[in-house]
This record gives C-alpha cells, structure tokens and sequence, in this order.
C-alpha cells in the first residue's frame, strides 16, 4: 500500500530462522543414530543393454550382468542407519491402508518406506546425497523365513543370498501324492545354490526350499517428493529422504511380468553362481564394522 511505514517492532528485526524449531535437523539424525536399524546400500544401475538391441529401452534377456532385468548392482555395500516403516495410504483417511478386493473384501496391506538421514556415524550422508530410484538396501539383522522354488541341474539359486541358514528342503511324491523330506545327504549348499543328488533326483525335479535369509528392498519410488530443503533464514535444513520399497524377489518377478529371464548362470567374486532369478552376493569376507 503506497504511503504505508511498517510500525517500529516490524522494521527493526528480520523474520527468524524458523527452520531450526519447525523442523529441526538434528532430530531425526539423531533419533535415527539411536533407534534405526542397520543396512547395507547398493546403487542401482542401469545395465548398458537396454539401449543395446533393435528396441530402444527393453533390457536383453541373454545379458549376463542384469540377466535381462535393464538393472544390477555391484560393489560392497555402504553400511547406514536408517529407518523402515511399514504403510499404505487410501483415498479414505479414516482407513488407512485398507482397500477393497473383489474376491476378499476389505483387506489392509502396507509396503515398506525407508527414511534417510543426512548425517551419522556411517556413510548415511554419502547415501542420502546419492540414493534414487533402483537401489537396493539389505537389512543385515532382519532374518526372515522365506522359501523358493528349485528344479534340480536348472534353477537351483535361491533368490535371497544374505545370511542363508536352511531350515529344509522338499519334494513331491507323484505317485503317493505326498510331499517327501530331501535327507541332508542328498542335498548340497554352495553359498545362494542348493544341488540336489543327480543319482536321486533327476534333472528336472522340482523342490521346495525353506531357509531363513536377509530381506533386501528395492527402492521403486520417492515418497513426498525430492529431499526436503527448507528456505527458512539464512540456512536451510537437509530433511529425511524416504523411498517406498518392494522386496527384490517380487520386484524381479513384476519386471519379468511374471517370467523369468532367459541368461544363464554367471560366476561371481566368490565362487558360486549368479541367479537365473537374481538375487544380491556380499562378498565372502563381509562384516558390518
């Protein structure tokens, strides 16, 4: 308004730095530092293939470094603390994560979000600087039970490759129609692979193996936009990133739409092979520290 002078209080002072009592950096750092859990992040990158063929963009499926999936990882993971969540939002607020199944009715799911920090003890700053779309992060101490299939002298990799136990692995009696424990002694580990004995099982036979491995998500988008850079005052205020993650297995397997890729096993740096499905190797003499 022309001919308008800001009373005396107004002109006097600027507008404080609000960023540090609005959304104060160091709290999440720091809560994170002392409740997160530990990971392990490996870059996404997109495999030169993709861009290789007749189609601009569609991944070879003979490729030997992504195994037809336009995606790899390599190199040794960088250890984080971060924090993983677990939601789902609704166009009704006042049900979150519920939707309706045609077949189930109403259902509630949640998927994975991982939340990045700018500053720890670890690489934390490193990965929030440089974490995108595609990257994978493995949960070192969050063992679950899983279970894959195997066919005996093909598919004989299991999908998830960090920290394997196996807890037992299963055929299928045709004949009797019963499902029929492997004895140990017909079954070998070879890091990620399971072999089981050609003598009794022959190529071809399919079993089911229970183990016990680290989860590993893939991240597929960012949630609420790009990192958070708040203008206030003079400074500014480097937020949480957070990615919404599937797990590798499904996510290979929605890539594929449902088809495994065509490459054939590769060997890796520590002795076994690379999936037909594939999965993450850390190398044999990996630690956290």
């Amino acid at each position: 308004m022309s001919g308008y002078t800001p009373p005396p209080f107004l002109a006097a002072a600027p507008l404080p730095d609000f960023s540090t009592y609005l959304m104060p950096e160091a709290a999440f750092d720091n809560q994170i530092a002392a409740l997160g859990i530990r990971m392990g992040w490996l870059k996404g990158q997109e495999c030169p293939c993709t861009y290789s063929g007749s189609t601009p963009g569609a991944a070879k499926p003979q490729c030997l470094t992504c195994l037809g999936r336009g995606v790899y990882w390599s190199g040794y993971p960088l250890n984080i603390l971060a924090g993983v969540t677990f939601m789902h939002t609704s166009s009704a607020p006042d049900e979150p994560g519920f939707h309706i199944n045609d077949k189930m009715g109403p259902l509630r799911r949640a998927e994975p979000t991982i939340t990045l920090v700018y500053a720890g003890a670890n690489s934390e700053t490193t990965v929030w600087e440089n974490a995108s779309m595609y990257d994978a992060y493995i949960e070192y101490d969050g063992a679950s039970r899983l279970s894959s299939v195997i066919v005996s002298g093909t598919q004989e990799i299991l999908p998830y490759q960090q920290g394997i136990v196996i807890e037992s692995v299963t055929t299928y009696d045709p004949v009797n129609n019963v499902a029929i424990p492997v004895p140990s002694t017909e079954w070998t580990q070879y890091g990620a692979k399971v072999v089981l004995n050609p003598a009794v099982y022959p190529i071809g036979t399919p079993a089911i193996v229970a183990f016990t491995a680290m989860p590993v998500w893939v991240a597929y988008r960012s949630a609420g936009g790009e990192a958070h850079v708040r203008p206030f005052g003079g400074g500014g205020a480097n937020l949480p990133k957070r990615f919404r993650c599937v797990a590798l297995d499904a996510w290979t397997r929605a890539s594929f739409d449902g088809e495994a890729p065509q490459g054939q096993p590769v060997p890796n740096a520590n002795g076994t092979e690379g999936p037909i499905i594939p999965g993450i190797q850390l190398p044999s003499d990996y630690s956290w520290s």
